[in-house]
């Protein structure tokens, strides 16, 4: 069996022993220290301010985030160019936040004048927006989302779900992200965390759930709750293996064969390779063929990918996603499975 889903990722197999061989209370001397460190490491490694990690999916991570813009005040402004912008617009109009949203289709860019535009027209206080639109692969444009953001006094808030891990993301500025174990960090889904700037800490607290009280976590060693510290060790070996660059160029390097070698047998990616994510590769498949059906075939061939999703069933698109632990031989034998499979579709082959 070969993993390419977005999530589970696969494992890598000190990752798996770390999980089964740690016991230890989430109310130990140790698992507080351990914890304040492993936080350090994390605001190293993203340049962000503080962190705190929550017993949850990465959707949790958002909900946290999404309660503490309710502090902002003013109007905000949702960005939505695919499935998981389009969450975050339904998790900030269940919330009742005051906002523009701001909507392109899954295979569309954002236009960053358009947005500029409606920001100094409308004077937004916030935006909110995903940096990688894991539905697509494609990575949004942080960099001049941060420019657009300072200039204006802006507090830009972030979903890192798919990109932190699987690249070394810049959060220095940025007011929340949202970022999860399971992804680039390459270990089991469960932990995940809320990225913020200290300025949090001196909002008001009344009316948030106090399970999304950053402050909590903040004077309370990280540690206000429960937390399984069977998940957190895991993750703590996975990322000492996925943080290096090491790790990054072999991702990088796999997700560039993948789109140069699937181009030459008439499979083109949504996105040029360096408009996405390494690591989040969206294939459009000729219309003669069934995604969803060339999906189940290469699943029951042990290759397991994202295509029953309905945006991409839609779209007749399959997704190969290449975070966690990955390697060249793997990536080859996927390869030859798909020019199989196109073999025996008779799909059309570029000369």
């Amino acid at each position: 069996m070969l993993n390419l889903m977005p999530g589970p990722v696969p494992l890598h197999p000190e990752v798996k022993q770390t999980y089964f061989d740690n016991f230890l209370s989430h109310r130990s001397q140790q698992f507080y220290d351990d914890m304040t460190a492993f936080r350090e490491e994390l605001c190293s490694f993203t340049g962000a301010e503080n962190v705190g990690l929550f017993t949850g999916s990465g959707t949790l991570a958002n909900e946290v985030v999404c309660a503490n813009i309710q502090k902002i005040g003013g109007k905000g402004l949702v960005l939505n160019n695919g499935e998981f912008g389009k969450r975050l617009y339904i998790q900030a109009t269940q919330t009742d936040l005051d906002f523009i949203h701001y909507k392109k289709e899954l295979n569309e860019e954002h236009n960053y004048d358009e947005i500029e535009k409606i920001i100094v027209d409308n004077k937004v206080s916030w935006v909110w927006m995903t940096h990688c639109e894991t539905s697509s692969g494609l990575l949004n444009n942080l960099r001049r989302m941060k420019e657009i953001c300072t200039k204006f006094g802006v507090k830009l808030c972030l979903d890192c779900i798919s990109s932190i891990g699987n690249l070394r993301v810049d959060l220095k500025g940025v007011y929340l992200a949202s970022g999860t174990s399971g992804k680039g960090f390459g270990s089991y889904a469960g932990i995940c965390m809320v990225y913020y700037a200290t300025e949090v800490l001196s909002k008001s607290v009344q009316g948030i759930p106090r399970y999304f009280d950053l402050k909590l976590h903040h004077d309370t060693h990280g540690v206000p709750w429960t937390m399984n510290t069977n998940l957190f060790y895991a993750l703590r070996k996975a990322y000492s293996r996925t943080s290096t660059e090491e790790h990054r160029n072999l991702i990088k390097k796999l997700s560039d064969t993948l789109c140069t070698e699937l181009a030459k047998e008439g499979i083109p990616t949504l996105w040029d390779k360096d408009k996405i994510l390494p690591g989040v590769i969206t294939l459009v498949l000729p219309k003669e063929i069934n995604s969803y059906e060339f999906g189940n075939k290469l699943e029951n061939a042990g290759f397991y990918l994202n295509y029953g999703s309905y945006y991409l069933k839609d779209a007749n698109m399959v997704q190969a996603c290449l975070m966690g632990d990955h390697n060249e031989a793997g990536l080859q034998s996927f390869i030859i499975m798909v020019k199989v499979l196109l073999k025996e579709h008779k799909a059309p082959v570029a000369a």
